[in-house]
């Protein structure tokens, strides 16, 4: 799954696991909410700073916006954003 808004991708990281020791087991993380939590790592093309004054606050901005939406859609998931990187490609 990646969502592209404007002009960088969040790209939901999961953590593959057995069935023995996966999330059938109760590994995935929640927050105190008991909302599940995925971390996600925000990837970004050189072209993509020539839109943006401040990427890592756009960025920041749209897991927030995300995350409002699931609250508002009563969505027991939240991004937790933990790696925001540009990569050199075209």
């Amino acid at each position: 799954m990646k969502l592209l808004l404007r002009t960088f991708y969040i790209v939901p990281l999961f953590i593959f696991a057995s069935l023995t020791n996966g999330y059938s087991q109760g590994a995935a993380s929640q927050d105190a909410s008991g909302n599940f939590l995925v971390d996600v790592m925000v990837v970004y093309t050189p072209e993509a700073t020539e839109q943006s004054s401040d990427m890592v606050d756009d960025i920041q901005r749209a897991v927030d916006i995300i995350n409002m939406s699931f609250v508002i859609s009563d969505v027991r998931m939240r991004f937790n954003l933990v790696h925001i990187a540009q990569l050199d490609f075209v």
